[in-house]
Order: structure tokens, then sequence, then C-alpha cells
């Protein structure tokens, strides 16, 4: 796989979230450790809805690059604590790559009151993938993002 390749994944992926973030909406940006290592964006919409979008480096199987989004909606709060499920893409950029589907389950902590400022996270995706064979995963990672609000 190329830089160009990689740049031009990573580069939609960012436009996509941040051009369909409404005006008023919330922004996070931050670092994941896990499945996937890397960066991790989350756009939560009104309604409940968010949008993630991660890249980074995969440690299960063969080592590579991996780019993931999913559409999530928040179903439960509990003071700081918010839980929530999805649907998503992934692409993992090893010597055949692999196309597939996420579902991550998840929840995170907001350390600061109205959602501003710090929020720490942890998810766990079960992972179907379709191309070049069928198979089946299960991803987690966890991290800590910074609201650009």
């Amino acid at each position: 796989m190329t830089f160009w390749k990689l740049a031009i994944v990573i580069s939609a992926c960012i436009v996509a979230f941040t051009t369909s973030a409404e005006a008023g909406s919330w922004q996070w940006i931050g670092a994941s450790v896990g499945e996937t290592s890397g960066f991790s964006y989350r756009s939560l919409q009104e309604g409940g809805f968010a949008g993630e979008a991660g890249v980074g480096w995969s440690i299960v199987g063969d080592d590579a690059v991996q780019v993931y989004a999913a559409e999530e909606l928040e179903f439960l709060e509990a003071g700081h604590w918010q839980f929530y499920g999805g649907a998503g893409v992934r692409i993992k950029f090893q010597d055949n790559t692999l196309y597939g589907f996420r579902f991550p389950l998840g929840v995170y902590y907001h350390f600061s009151h109205g959602g501003r400022g710090w929020q720490v996270f942890i998810e766990a995706s079960p992972l179907l993938d379709l191309s070049p064979e069928v198979a089946t995963h299960i991803s987690a990672l966890g991290g800590l993002r910074w609201s650009l609000e």
C-alpha cells in the first residue's frame, strides 16, 4: 500500500465526518490503544446519533494500517457515563487488503459536565470481513479524546 492511498482514505473519512457535523454539534479528537492503536474522531449530532472514524495500526493478524468509520446511537446515559452501539465499515491494508463491517459497542465518560473537555472511552467491535474471504473477529480498544468545541 502506498502513502497516497492511505492519505486519500484518511482525508475522505475526515471530510465526511467534519462536513456532516451540524452547527452546535460536539466534536472530539484523540488517541486510541488496542485494536486499532492510533487516532480517533467522534462527532455527536442531535438525537443521540454520532459519527466515529479512526486510523491506526492493527495488531490482530497481519500488522497493518487500518481505517474505520461508523454511525452510532447513544442509548443509555448514567451521569457522566454514556453507552452507545452502531454499525460501520473498516479497511485493513495488509498484503490481501481486508474489507468489512464493524459493529461497535462502547461506553465513554465525560470528565466535565455538558460534554466539553476530556472524554475517556472503551469499545468492543465484532468484525465481519467480506473480502478477500469471509471471516469474523472481535476488536477492542480504549482511549482519550478532547472536545474541539
